[in-house]
């Protein structure tokens, strides 16, 4: 990844951490939910704020993902793809944890008797790199292996370099994002392209 964003074992279990006590934070707040969000967030980033991970200071993007254990299937995910001015990883990764957790509209809020029973996944984000081709072999030769942004109008979606593994030929693969970002699937030709790269861990 860029910037040198190589994460140390230890690091990436200190990670994994603070994105489990996000979740777990919220449900020992007496309060309405919204509430207890906003409680959690605040305390968390002033516990976290001076911990030695530079990663974690640097303007930097994720995505958080939950998958239960017993059969690996999603339960969340949310992320973003490029950090806003002035925010950190740490901020981030402490967000898109409760939201994966509470937000993601394809699910209900996680409970918490559910909270055991599931695997965090954490994807860091290298910043995205626009890129140019005229035919369809140099955008699937650039886009190989690697997270894509698809662009058309007001249109946008990402796939994870992980999705290669379920969709492994290009042209399904964009087709695949196109139709995520809400457009026909033959437009992937004529969308407009960012890659980058993942530095991804998950709990054992």
């Amino acid at each position: 990844m860029e910037r040198n964003l190589s994460l140390k074992e230890n690091e990436k279990k200190q990670l994994l951490q603070i994105a489990r006590q996000s979740i777990t934070c919220c449900f020992s707040e007496e309060l309405p939910l919204p509430e207890s969000i906003a409680a959690c967030k605040s305390g968390l980033y002033s516990r976290y704020a001076h911990l030695d991970i530079p990663v974690l200071h640097l303007p930097l993007a994720c995505f958080v993902t939950l998958n239960r254990k017993a059969d690996g299937e999603l339960r969340g995910c949310i992320g973003n793809l490029e950090a806003a001015e002035g925010e950190t990883l740490l901020e981030n990764l402490i967000s898109n944890s409760i939201s994966a957790a509470f937000y993601d509209s394809r699910f209900k809020p996680l409970e918490p008797e559910e909270l055991p029973q599931v695997s965090i996944e954490i994807s860091i984000l290298s910043q995205p790199q626009p890129i140019r081709f005229s035919t369809k072999e140099e955008l699937f030769a650039q886009v190989r292996q690697k997270g894509v942004i698809l662009r058309y109008g007001y249109h946008r979606a990402t796939f994870l370099p992980q999705v290669w593994e379920k969709l492994p030929d290009p042209e399904l693969f964009l087709r695949h994002l196109a139709t995520k970002a809400g457009l026909p699937a033959a437009v992937f030709e004529e969308a407009e392209y960012a890659v980058y790269t993942v530095e991804s861990f998950e709990e054992d």
